[in-house]
């Protein structure tokens, strides 16, 4: 098998369960085309890359129900997470940073781009 087909087949996606207030989320990686989605729609009125919508987008994008492993949110969500609670919120987003390697260097990466 050549290196590129090797690559190719590296099509597995990292899960986790986590528990949020007593109820089990589960929380996917991103792929690649869900990733550059996510930093499109992440840009505000002006172009310019606006954190909180980003960090948002990404709990659209990667929490599922773990017995289905579908979406729970969708990209029409995003305003209603914004108004979550921290404390309901913020274990949501490390999970989610933390499974798709997203620490302060490539959040700062991510709002170059």
């Amino acid at each position: 098998m050549s290196l590129k087909s090797e690559i190719l087949a590296l099509t597995g996606l990292k899960q986790k369960i986590i528990t949020v207030r007593g109820r089990k989320l589960l929380v996917q990686e991103m792929t690649g085309a869900e990733r550059d989605k996510v930093s499109r729609e992440s840009l505000d009125a002006k172009d310019e890359f606006d954190e909180e919508k980003f960090s948002n987008n990404l709990m659209a994008c990667c929490v599922r129900d773990p017995k289905t492993k579908k979406r729970v949110f969708t990209p029409t969500d995003v305003a209603a997470l914004r108004k979550l609670s921290w404390h309901v919120s913020q274990p949501i987003k490390n999970a989610v940073v933390d499974i798709n390697g997203l620490g302060d260097e490539e959040l700062k990466k991510a709002e170059k781009n």
